[in-house]
């Protein structure tokens, strides 16, 4: 694998629909899909339920006795290789529902803070075997390159690459919102309402699908 120069400290991206804001503001963050479901708690599913289901069992060696699912995940990308296959409607949600799915938006600086973390340089609920780092020397292993890439057939498994943080994620943590239009924009901003953290939420349709 070639080691790639990366940003000084990149950005990470985890999505999520839009009726789960709410909550995740109440609640102070995201929880991971393990504590959704210890919590019994309810939220707007966009992945696949098979996938999901097996990132509950799959083993993180970095943290002995946790699973992926244990983990809050962000992508090293916006427009993602997931966002594509939701909006095709493969996930159980029509066709077009990026419109109301939006990007939080932090940094590896601010996670690294937060307690135990690890990255991986592919999917990392992938069948075959994947790797979890828990050191920035490693990060050069993120194949860099295929971060912005418009067509990622080539680099699919590469731009899937994941930043893991365990069990909580804090609000506070979010930097940015990232939406598809004007209309999702207001709507993110009304339920920030008084807040007393409000991240900036930006219209970014050049990280959405056509």
């Amino acid at each position: 694998m070639n080691w790639q120069p990366h940003p000084k400290d990149p950005e990470i991206f985890h999505i999520s629909h839009l009726n789960n804001l709410q909550g995740v503001i109440v609640e102070g963050g995201l929880f991971s899909d393990g504590g959704i479901v210890r919590r019994k708690m309810s939220a707007t599913n966009i992945g696949n339920t098979r996938i999901k289901t097996a990132r509950l069992t799959k083993p993180v060696p970095s943290h002995p006795g946790t699973f992926v699912g244990d983990f809050v995940p962000f992508y090293f990308c916006p427009r993602s290789v997931m966002l594509y296959v939701v909006n095709r409607g493969s996930t159980g949600h029509p066709p077009g529902c990026q419109v109301d799915i939006v990007h939080l938006v932090s940094r590896v600086g601010s996670a690294m803070s937060l307690g135990k973390w690890a990255f991986t340089t592919t999917n990392a609920a992938a069948d075959y075997t994947t790797q979890f780092h828990t050191s920035l020397v490693d990060l050069p292993r993120v194949q860099w390159h295929a971060m912005p890439q418009d067509d990622w057939k080539q680099c699919k498994e590469e731009r899937q690459a994941e930043f893991l943080v365990l069990d909580f994620f804090p609000w506070t943590a979010i930097h940015e919102i990232w939406v598809h239009g004007p209309a999702t924009q207001q709507k993110v901003r009304s339920l920030l309402g008084a807040t007393a953290h409000r991240p900036p939420v930006h219209v970014r349709p050049d990280c959405y699908y056509p």
